[in-house]
């Protein structure tokens, strides 16, 4: 089974997936996604080089995606389980478009404090309510919007200090001109926040 995807959005996640690997340069850390989905970040990395990748997601549908890229996977549902791993197990931890579907997200961030090793990096990105504005809600599975304070708070109030915030994702016309590829500032001019923080030492 394996991701299908337009050669522009694979393009434009590695070149993502790239900028964001600047906070674990190490190809040997190990890597844990959360709400993976149809594997697509998971993907990205692995064509980077990482190959200490862990997947978890409530859907167990692109299970077939992970097995073909040599990706463990485990089935978990972030809001009420507990993330299968011991304690300080991960060097980084990243979500993409995860949060919002989470109702309360006070059990995610201590589970990923538990797993999360000091001085690990965690990273959160979601859409901007403040850019998407109603059509936030289009997608009923949308049940939490933050902006850049609210996910600011999120990070602190949980342990984490962030380190950079800032919006991410391609506005439409310059994704379709590939003008990112010139000019990579333009990967941080979408809709969405990003957050990059890191678990300070107990």
């Amino acid at each position: 089974m394996y991701l299908k995807e337009s050669s522009l959005n694979v393009g434009i996640r590695t070149a993502q997936a790239r900028h964001i690997s600047q906070y674990f340069k190490d190809k040997q850390v190990r890597i844990l996604e959360l709400g993976s989905g149809n594997g697509k970040w998971s993907v990205s990395f692995k064509r980077l080089g990482y190959y200490n990748l862990i997947a978890v997601d409530r859907d167990g549908s692109s299970r077939g995606v992970y097995e073909q890229n040599g990706i463990d996977f485990k089935i978990v549902d972030l809001e009420i389980d507990k993330i299968p791993y011991d304690d300080s197990s991960f060097d980084a931890i990243v979500g993409f478009d995860v949060i919002e579907h989470i109702h309360d997200c006070s059990h995610l961030m201590k589970e990923v404090k538990r797993v999360l090793k000091d001085d690990g990096i965690l990273i959160l990105e979601t859409p901007d309510i403040d850019l998407t504005g109603d059509s936030f809600w289009n997608d009923s599975t949308h049940v939490t919007p933050y902006d850049t304070d609210s996910l600011n708070t999120l990070y602190w109030k949980n342990g984490i200090e962030p380190l950079a915030l800032h919006h991410f994702n391609v506005r439409p016309p310059f994704g379709l001109l590939r003008l990112w590829k010139m000019f990579p500032s333009l990967l941080y001019t979408g809709d969405s926040i990003i957050c990059i923080g890191r678990k300070a030492e107990c």
